[in-house]
């Protein structure tokens, strides 16, 4: 008996150069009109960051996982 696996990805950076200036003219807009939504898994502290990569693995996130380290704006 055979076992096949086919794993098809991109690098997102690859595209970046052909599609940058559209995805900065159409996403950002859509996102502040309320188009597009999307889910933060916000997390507190350095400290988090173990059980946070554990729960992405096992999928105990919702949305992505965002680390807060300091909440000074930039």
């Amino acid at each position: 008996m055979w076992k096949q696996i086919t794993v098809t990805s991109f690098l997102v950076m690859a595209l970046q150069p052909r599609y940058l200036n559209e995805f900065m003219e159409e996403v950002p807009a859509r996102v502040a009109k309320g188009e597009l939504k999307y889910a933060e898994d916000r997390r507190y502290g350095l400290e988090s960051v173990g059980q946070s990569l554990y729960d992405v693995q096992k999928g105990n996130n919702t949305g992505k996982v965002v680390i807060v380290v300091s909440d000074d704006d930039w």
